[in-house]
């Protein structure tokens, strides 16, 4: 019965938890590392799927989303374990933002705007 309610209770607090990823993106937004624009080229890395979080959070995941290695994405702000992106769709042009591991980003030398 203990294990039961330890479980009930574990649900509960990750789904309140992953019901504050936007107040968690809006907290990184004013306390990451902001990355210039001049600066903010990266490359995906690894050989799996590069997963998308809605905030700087492995609650935040998002299902279904994903860039695959080797794509380029634009990094915006560092917040802990995650980096904050706007991927382009080659083929497309569809954007998408989000959040990214940055373990799984590696800098480009590059980026969108002027030094």
């Amino acid at each position: 019965m203990k294990t039961l309610v330890a479980l009930a209770l574990l649900a509960t607090s990750c789904n309140a938890f992953a019901a504050s990823c936007p107040e968690l993106e809006t907290q990184a937004e004013t306390m990451g590392d902001h990355i210039p624009s001049h600066e903010s080229g990266r490359l995906t890395i690894g050989t799996e799927r590069v997963a998308f979080y809605s905030g700087p959070d492995d609650a935040c995941k998002e299902e279904g989303v994903f860039v695959l290695p080797g794509e380029e994405l634009n990094a915006y702000i560092n917040y802990g374990d995650f980096t904050s992106i706007l991927y382009i769709n080659p083929k497309n042009g569809n954007e998408a933002t989000g959040w990214v591991k940055t373990s799984r980003l590696k800098e480009t030398g590059y980026g969108i705007g002027p030094n």
